[in-house]
């Protein structure tokens, strides 16, 4: 995230410190999901680490993120990260990769038209969970997850309002 540094009878200050002001981190929600501007966006990083990184797989990192404190439960976070994790464990899956180009080269690649890639079906898959979260647990604490594929998956931004 980058910060925008004014000036101000002389002085730097910071518009994003939380030196300056309250924190907005920790209070209690002050507008709607989808009907105002989040007040900030807390972005939670890929896992570079994670076996099977250096060949592309998505994973994001499964910790603690401090400025949900208040919002939501560590335990919710971490079923959601790993819920997620898992998904795209399925979805890179490369057995499942070469039975769907196998079933396509066989078919005269009519299978993927009717039945669809198992990289599809678990991006389907992914989106439903992603919005079955966002309704059950985070919109009603003022929270929104932003789909990843905007942002080419890496990072997931948890939208603060």
């Amino acid at each position: 995230m980058t910060t925008e540094i004014i000036e101000n009878n002389g002085e730097q200050t910071n518009e994003d410190s939380s030196e300056n002001g309250p924190s907005i981190f920790g209070t209690s929600p002050a507008g709607q999901v989808g009907q105002s501007k989040p007040r900030a966006v807390v972005r939670i990083e890929r896992d570079y680490s994670a076996r099977g990184a250096t060949s592309g797989r998505v994973q994001f990192w499964d910790g603690w993120v401090n400025e949900l404190e208040g919002r939501i439960s560590p335990l919710d976070l971490q079923n959601t990260l790993n819920d997620f994790n898992l998904i795209f464990a399925s979805a890179y899956d490369p057995y499942s990769s070469i039975l769907d180009n196998t079933l396509a080269v066989l078919s005269f690649y009519i299978s993927p038209w009717l039945l669809g890639t198992h990289h599809k079906r678990q991006m389907n898959l992914f989106k439903d969970t992603l919005e079955q979260y966002n309704k059950s647990v985070y919109n009603p604490v003022g929270l929104n997850i932003v789909h990843p594929q905007k942002v080419a998956f890496l990072f997931l931004e948890i939208e603060y309002y």
